[in-house]
């Protein structure tokens, strides 16, 4: 057999040696893949029932502290970056108009 030939079939299996590296390769990232997305959508699903559960909390308490204020912005500020947004933009300008105190009682006298 001419070593031609020989060489052709050593580089046909080196091709392929490679395809198949390649191929595990990228069925692995889409795995990843795929299991990070479902990571991301349980964390926006998360997100949106904290934040959902915040506002009703302190919409019925009156008020929200100037801290949770703070927390909360930033929860939404990454609930928008997973490319949610539906209706948690009116909670946070619903909570961010809230008063930070109490409403005081007056004393009768």
């Amino acid at each position: 057999m001419p070593d031609w030939i020989k060489q052709i079939g050593d580089w046909i299996i080196w091709v392929g040696g490679i395809s198949a590296v390649l191929i595990a390769l990228f069925k692995w990232f889409k795995k990843i893949d795929n299991r990070l997305n479902v990571i991301q959508q349980d964390t926006g699903d998360l997100l949106c029932d904290r934040l959902t559960q915040a506002h009703d909390y302190h919409t019925r308490k009156g008020y929200c502290p100037q801290s949770d204020k703070q927390r909360l912005c930033c929860m939404h500020q990454r609930y928008r970056s997973l490319g949610r947004n539906h209706l948690v933009d009116t909670y946070e300008q619903d909570l961010l108009d809230l008063p930070e105190e109490p409403a005081r009682k007056e004393v009768k006298a």
